[in-house]
């Protein structure tokens, strides 16, 4: 038996069968599923703010900051939250040898 399927443009799906001798066999069919351009077709759109979604919509949910929403989020130095700056951190080599002198054996 041999069995040769492909899709072809235009969401078209094509298959073919054949057994040596006993059976011969094409079979054509359409295979509709929307595509981009029938977004609005679609049954069950997702809603935001009570609306069906549609292009670009503006975000309104009342847990979520105003600054969390703003293109550009605000930085803070080390200091400011309370971390050890990059010239203040420990290096690979004093930070071992803390562990080792804490554990050893």
């Amino acid at each position: 038996m041999e069995i040769k399927a492909s899709f072809t443009d235009n969401n078209n799906f094509s298959c073919n069968v054949q057994q040596t001798d006993t059976l011969e066999s094409n079979v054509s069919e359409q295979i509709n599923h929307p595509s981009e351009s029938d977004y609005e077709k679609l049954q069950n759109l997702p809603t935001l703010n009570g609306e069906v979604i549609k292009g670009n919509m503006i975000e309104i949910d009342p847990t979520v900051p105003s600054w969390a929403k703003e293109q550009t989020k605000p930085r803070y130095t080390a200091n400011e939250v309370g971390a050890v700056d990059s010239e203040s951190a420990l290096s690979y080599a004093e930070i071992d040898e803390l562990f080792n002198s804490i554990f050893k054996e």
